[in-house]
């Protein structure tokens, strides 16, 4: 079985009526998840995550977790079985921020209150990812 591992952020800003999160349309699907991509060589995690998130969203921010949020899936491509590791890590890109999307990768963005990012992720696990992200901000 093929491994593949991914980093992400989830992106998000405080403004006066609260939190929002920024979601992305993946043209590849298409599904409604977070920015993410895979590690290159050598390349540390979360530098891989804020790296993906420059990329997709044209944003910057400061990871503010060091505990990733883990999702583990698995596929096929063509004949092989992949398993994919994805760990996203809680990124404020500040008040105020816009997102300028990568459009070879993402088709859409919407930045979300937290009670609406569960019902946006389209994968379970996407939606998975968005419970812990509320159950952190409800602390």
């Amino acid at each position: 079985m093929k491994e593949i591992f991914s980093y992400g952020c989830i992106p998000y800003k405080r403004e006066s009526f609260g939190v929002l999160v920024l979601m992305v349309e993946h043209r590849n699907g298409p599904h409604w998840g977070f920015p993410k991509g895979k590690q290159e060589e050598d390349e540390e995690g979360k530098v891989t995550a804020l790296r993906e998130l420059k990329e997709e969203t044209d944003l910057e921010g400061t990871i503010v977790d060091s505990e990733p949020i883990e999702i583990v899936y698995e596929y096929d491509e063509g004949d092989e079985r992949v398993r994919k590791t994805v760990r996203y890590y809680l990124c404020d890109v500040g008040s105020g921020s816009e997102a300028q999307i990568q459009i070879e990768e993402i088709t859409d963005f919407q930045w979300l209150g937290l009670d609406e990012i569960i019902d946006k992720a389209t994968y379970s696990s996407n939606k998975e990812v968005a419970r812990k992200v509320r159950e952190h901000f409800s602390r």
